[in-house]
């Protein structure tokens, strides 16, 4: 609901600047999917340098060897790939909010996000099968 009056409030900006209402609308959904784009960014940045590295000195304090099998075949990193999959899938609807360009948009992006989050999963999972055979 917030996102949709902030894009609404740029379309309006966009207008008042002069240009057709059907280009408003253009700059706003474009301005819309870059700013999604820009936070699913630094989500995946903030995960991969902050949360990651600090999952992993957790991890390497405790001694089991299964543990440190774990952290040699990159698990905590491959599943840290969830994070930003995850805020795209939630936030994308927004955009409908941004007319019928907005609907197809999401559209669009939550099925190209739902095959990167099956993706992911099946990278997780062969990640995981691949340790049980070792």
């Amino acid at each position: 609901m917030i996102l949709g009056i902030m894009f609404t409030s740029i379309e309006n900006q966009i207008i008042s600047l002069g240009l057709s209402p059907a280009m408003g609308k253009a700059l706003a959904l474009f301005v819309a999917v870059l700013a999604l784009s820009a936070m699913s960014w630094i989500i995946d940045f903030f995960t991969k340098r902050y949360l990651v590295d600090r999952v992993r000195s957790l991890i390497s304090r405790v001694k089991p060897d299964w543990i440190e099998i774990l952290i040699k075949n990159k698990l905590v990193q491959r599943v840290s790939h969830f994070a930003p999959g995850i805020f795209l899938y939630f936030t994308s609807p927004f955009l409908n909010t941004l007319g019928s360009q907005g609907v197809q948009i999401a559209q669009v992006i939550h099925v190209m996000v739902s095959l990167y989050l099956l993706g992911t999963f099946t990278l997780v999972l062969n990640t995981l099968l691949n340790i049980g055979m070792k």
